[in-house]
């Protein structure tokens, strides 16, 4: 048993366990009979398919089976889990990593999709990243935008501050200030104070700052770059 007046309290264990409903911030760890207060703010549940969690609770969030499910209405929300997990369009900075299903609102600010092939992101957001399959796309005229996949990924050469990971057919821009490229060959980037580690072919332009690059066995650094 646990004191019911405790605050942050947490329970690590198995069937049967419980926890004190007043406490603020609580946490669940365990099996089947786990239950959390659902009046709690930020409770969060970690457990199987019959885990449940307040939908009235704001920034919760779920890990677990099939049957979870999160308040759509929930400021910020975020949902782990299998292919039937949904998150609300209207929320602002959502996340949603998932399953094929997983979808989000294309109208949210400095939104981000981990996911599956059908993932879609809108092209007018600023900041946008996106993680996926080779149906994954950015908008080139987003500010700081980042692409992390496979073929196919592209990045506008005229943002600065760039970064591209991923596979051959991924390029930066040299003229972008401080960019970093990793990946393999054919990869290109540029600066002063520059490093390499890596891959076949790999170059650096000696007049860049500060970038980096990392590659296979061909890599070198140039020696001419100062720490301006």
């Amino acid at each position: 048993m646990e004191d019911p007046s405790a605050w942050r309290t947490r329970v690590h264990g198995g069937p049967e366990c419980m926890e004190d409903p007043s406490a603020r911030r609580t946490r669940v760890q365990g099996g089947p009979e786990c239950t959390e207060d659902p009046s709690a703010r930020r409770t969060r549940v970690h457990g199987g398919p019959e885990c449940r969690e307040d939908p009235s609770a704001r920034r919760t969030r779920v890990q677990g089976g099939p049957e979870c499910r999160e308040d759509p209405s929930a400021g910020r929300t975020r949902v782990h889990g299998g292919p039937e997990c949904r998150e609300d369009p209207s929320a602002r900075r959502t996340r949603v990593q998932g399953g094929p299903e997983c979808t989000e609102d294309p109208s949210a600010g400095r939104t981000r999709v981990h996911g599956g092939p059908e993932c879609t992101e809108d092209p007018s957001a600023r900041r946008t990243r996106v993680q996926g399959g080779p149906e994954c796309t950015e908008d080139p005229s987003a500010g700081r935008t980042r692409v992390q996949g496979g073929p196919e990924c592209r990045e506008d050469p005229s943002a600065r501050r760039t970064r591209v990971q991923g596979g051959p057919e991924c390029t930066e821009d040299p003229s972008a200030g401080r960019t970093r490229v990793h990946g393999g060959p054919e990869c290109r980037g540029p600066e002063c104070r520059t490093r390499v580690h890596g891959g076949p072919e790999c170059r650096e332009d000696p007049s860049a700052r500060r970038t980096r690059v990392q590659g296979g066995p061909k890599c070198r650094e140039d020696p001419s770059a100062d720490r301006r």
